[in-house]
């Protein structure tokens, strides 16, 4: 009988600032190496896949090789002088994500992600 989860880890509280309080901790998980090789194989084929069917678009910069935030930023800056040198009208929304998946129990979004 196989388990249904092939990942197990053991998950360890680590400080992430000086203050010893509730929010300043955040999870660790202790992944054996099994898993850690099984996600990076998957990762390679469906990295190659996305890139192969040219499915991701230009703007996505996250995971890529060699499209890294100083690049994003790059491009970002060069949009912007682009339009105010044209006189375009320009607009631009940022949103941040910072502690996103703190906020969300595990239940929850894996719920939301299997819709």
């Amino acid at each position: 009988m196989f388990p249904t989860r092939l990942k197990y880890a053991e998950i360890k509280p680590l400080l992430k600032k000086w203050y010893k309080y509730i929010a300043n901790y955040r999870p660790v998980y202790l992944v054996t190496s099994f898993p850690k090789v099984f996600e990076k194989v998957i990762y390679v084929r469906l990295y190659q896949h996305l890139n192969t069917n040219n499915i991701l678009v230009n703007e996505q910069f996250g995971f890529r090789t060699k499209l890294s935030t100083v690049k994003a930023t790059f491009n970002l800056i060069s949009e912007i002088l682009d339009a105010l040198n044209n006189k375009k009208q320009l607009v631009a929304y940022f949103v941040t994500k910072k502690r996103a998946f703190e906020c969300v129990t595990h239940d929850t979004l894996s719920f939301k992600l299997e819709l």
